[in-house]
């Protein structure tokens, strides 16, 4: 995982389009890296929850781009990699498990973070929580 914290820590300090374009390929092997790491940790996870035994990485990833349109934060890129396991994936409405990989000292969360819980829920699934 060094090679995806050492990415990220260049992303946050050159987060504008050219330079990401310059540098696809390190993004390439962060993201591959972080991928192989998000099949291992399904696999982990499904030795004791079976519902997330079919999931891949592509089905929890998130994407490295941010919608900046109605944003105040103009930065183009997440400084971040992050994955939501849970049984149908990153898009469901029930609870998972959040994995959150970005270098100490940056950001919201200020570092890595695995975490269940449930984010948002729609009223019927709130209420039944």
């Amino acid at each position: 995982m060094k090679e995806v914290i050492d990415f990220l820590h260049l992303l946050h300090a050159n987060n504008n389009r050219p330079w990401f374009q310059a540098n696809r390929d390190l993004y390439d092997a962060a993201n591959n890296r972080f991928n192989a790491f998000v099949d291992n940790l399904i696999a982990g996870i499904a030795t004791f929850d079976p519902s997330v035994a079919h999931l891949t990485a592509k089905d929890c990833t998130y994407r490295i781009y941010r919608d900046v349109r109605f944003s105040p934060n103009k930065m183009p890129y997440k400084t971040h990699f992050a994955a939501y396991i849970c049984a149908w994936g990153k898009k469901s409405p029930y609870a998972g498990y959040y994995f959150h990989v970005e270098p100490p000292g940056f950001g919201y969360l200020n570092g890595h973070q695995l975490v269940t819980g449930l984010y948002a829920p729609a009223s019927p699934v709130l209420k039944s929580v």
